[in-house]
């Protein structure tokens, strides 16, 4: 959709979901060859909550840094 390069949220008044499930039955696709809607949503869960994981992991040594340099600072102005 070219419109869409210019502003991407015109994309939200599509149901994607619905419309390939449309489009798949009216070209004759086996029905069966689609997960049932509750898995795509499962799956889509564990996809985003796998995300969440790798970005916490991700900034977790910048926390830690920022944890001990608050740490050492402290220690110094407990020693002065």
């Amino acid at each position: 959709m070219p419109l869409a390069q210019h502003d991407p949220s015109i994309l939200d008044n599509i149901d994607a979901d619905r419309a390939l499930r449309e489009l798949a039955e009216i070209d004759g696709v086996d029905m069966d060859m689609m997960r049932p809607l509750e898995e795509v949503l499962e799956r889509r869960r564990q996809q985003q909550e796998a995300m969440q994981m790798q970005q916490a992991a991700a900034m977790a040594p910048g926390l830690k840094a920022g944890a001990d340099a608050d740490a050492t600072l402290s220690q110094m102005e407990g020693a002065a």
